[in-house]
């Protein structure tokens, strides 16, 4: 997909939606590629990616009621360049809440960097114990979010193992949380 843009007219689309359901882009394409993409005011996820080796670059999402970019299963998938900002806006009613960037099922050796991230309920969250391993978030800014980072969960072994976060420049936002549920 490239060169898209998706405008949700939240103006007169008010209705709350579930992440299950009503996300802007669904994305099930092995190494497939999300490029030069602007969504706006999404009704629920802006992208939800669960294929092996996907690209996400220079998109933008400004507006979405659930999260921005939801990983919900795939290898390898890449985040990269890309400007996520005003997440999380319908709150717990859309379901899975995570943050501009989430991730939820098995989702090692993802690599997300050189993103801003911007108002939104974490700027990385629900990294959790579904399966990050290897993953390396570098090179991201995250501004004006609850949390920067929520990882639980994150140890030297197990399905989060071998996080590398580092680079990272975070303003004005809450705590880089790693810890155990």
């Amino acid at each position: 997909i490239e060169g898209l843009t998706l405008d949700g007219n939240a103006a007169n689309n008010t209705d709350t939606n579930s992440w299950r359901l009503h996300d802007s882009i669904r994305f099930n394409s092995t190494n497939g590629i999300i490029r030069d993409v602007t969504i706006i005011d999404s009704q629920s996820e802006g992208i939800i990616a669960n294929a092996d080796n996907v690209l996400i670059e220079n998109v933008l999402i400004d507006g979405a009621q659930g999260n921005g970019i939801h990983l919900s299963g795939g290898v390898g998938i890449k985040i990269r360049n890309n400007t996520i900002r005003n997440t999380n806006l319908g709150g717990p009613s859309v379901g899975h809440v995570g943050g501009a960037i989430a991730f939820s099922l098995n989702c090692p050796n993802a690599i997300i960097t050189g993103n801003l991230l911007e108002n939104a309920l974490a700027g990385i969250g629900d990294f959790n114990s579904e399966g990050g391993n290897g993953s390396i978030i570098s090179g991201n800014t995250i501004r004006n979010c609850v949390s920067a980072f929520e990882g639980i969960n994150v140890s030297s072994v197990g399905k989060n193992a071998d996080l590398t976060f580092s680079d990272n420049s975070i303003f004005d936002s809450g705590p880089v949380v790693f810890g155990d549920r």
